[in-house]
């Protein structure tokens, strides 16, 4: 019988963590805050391609993702109107803990947030580092208000909190149109959102 607690706990503590991650993104505005980092962060333009793994790229399917790195650790259906799945992968590399959170809307995926659970903050600047030489060249990337963007649109946004966080978006993405849309439908509802808008430069293009 004892035998069957650790399983118990994994899964309780499997479905807590899955709870948790539906919660957050139960409607669209848990993505406003990127859209908001993504108008006002100062862009650095890469020749380079931006992609989620080697061979993953912005629009891919869940099953074309799920054929490159396998079963994921999480699978959240359906959290909000926009956002059909996310997918949560873990990985170890070195000495880095990562997780990754692939979020899918119909027309495929839109936004990969990597976190970098068990890196020291005296880190970050290796890791930024690591961004700047694959995509820039090795110019100066700090992270603070700046962004990596390609000629396609997409981009790479770095936030720092308890741990690092990696944004990958492609703001020009159906999913993100469909999300700012449900935003302004909102928005009169609502009067801070209304003045974060105002203040922005997202509020021309909404």
């Amino acid at each position: 019988m004892l035998d069957f607690l650790p399983m118990v706990r994994r899964s309780l503590a499997r479905i807590r963590y899955e709870d948790r991650v539906r919660e957050h993104y139960d409607c669209v505005s848990a993505y406003w805050p990127l859209l908001i980092s993504s108008s006002r962060f100062r862009p650095l333009t890469s020749t380079r391609t931006i992609l989620i793994h080697r061979k993953l790229d912005i629009g891919e399917s869940k099953k074309t993702v799920m054929d490159h790195l396998g079963r994921p650790g999480h699978s959240i259906h359906s959290p909000n109107p926009v956002t059909e799945a996310i997918l949560v992968y873990r990985f170890r590399i070195e000495d880095y803990r990562i997780r990754d959170e692939l979020h899918f809307s119909s027309q495929g995926l839109f936004y990969v947030s990597r976190t970098f659970s068990s890196v020291a903050t005296h880190r970050y600047a290796d890791i930024l580092r690591m961004y700047s030489d694959k995509y820039l060249g090795g110019s100066p990337f700090n992270g603070i208000k700046q962004k990596i963007v390609d000629s396609g649109g997409r981009e790479i946004l770095p936030t720092s909190g308890p741990a690092l966080t990696v944004h990958y978006v492609a703001i020009l993405h159906p999913a993100f149109r469909q999300i700012a849309e449900h935003i302004r439908s909102a928005r009169s509802d609502d009067a801070d959102l209304d003045q974060v808008g105002k203040d922005s430069a997202l509020h021309d293009w909404l």
